[in-house]
């Protein structure tokens, strides 16, 4: 795993706590990723 990715890796959590703040119920957001791997890996981990 590059420097980068570790990175990534540490920042999604970070961005769907706070997602789940700022969004409604039913809300959507866009994200663009890098990795659809790291992405998928992080929201699997979601509660």
């Amino acid at each position: 795993m590059t420097k980068q990715t570790s990175n990534i890796s540490i920042m999604y959590p970070k961005v769907f706590k706070e997602l789940l703040c700022i969004l409604r119920p039913d809300g959507r957001a866009v994200l663009l990723v890098m990795s659809k791997k790291l992405f998928k890996g992080a929201v699997k981990d979601l509660p």
